[in-house]
């Protein structure tokens, strides 16, 4: 068994009632401004004030201490809600409705939507995967623990049939 204790971290984490939360409830949010983080074989066992946390663990062997120097820890973000199965970035479409270019007029000049339903259909699905692959490991890397990953840019059964293989590589 490993232990690592995460201390000097300012913790923001939801209320842990046993349920999730809903409604209203969603923001009720611990926070301990000098707080610590007890994980035991990669599983969190205890969070909280880190004075409180060290007395309670006194008599625990601690293999790994990790100073967090007051970062900020807070949970991993769960986003149930992608389309990252694609071919193409359309990151100069953003830049042009930063400018206020209308997204009928983005649309007229090829971009938009149908541009990725185009660039899909002309792919094969083991580009999709991979370009798939590529932007989860890189979500990942920045915070997000659990992701859904939708088709939706196939617009026909072919090409639907063909992300949903992509996204199941």
């Amino acid at each position: 068994m490993t232990t690592t204790l995460f201390h000097n971290a300012r913790i923001y984490t939801p209320v842990d009632s046993g349920t999730p939360l809903s409604g209203a409830d969603q923001d009720s949010l611990m926070h301990f401004e000098n707080g610590a983080l007890l994980v035991e074989d990669s599983k969190i066992k205890d969070i909280g004030d880190e004075q409180t946390l060290q007395e309670r663990y006194t008599n625990t062997s601690i293999d790994n201490e990790v100073d967090c120097h007051s970062r900020c820890l807070i949970p991993g973000f769960i986003d149930p809600h992608t389309h990252m199965c694609f071919a193409e970035l359309r990151e100069d479409e953003f830049a042009l409705r930063i400018e206020g270019v209308p997204y009928l007029d983005i649309l007229a000049r090829g971009g938009g939507i149908l541009s990725s339903v185009r660039s899909v259909a002309a792919v094969e699905a083991e580009h999709l995967a991979q370009n798939t692959r590529n932007l989860m490991l890189r979500a990942l890397a920045l915070g997000t623990t659990t992701l859904e990953v939708k088709s939706g840019y196939g617009l026909d059964i072919e090409n639907e049939l063909k992300m949903l293989e992509a996204i199941s590589m």
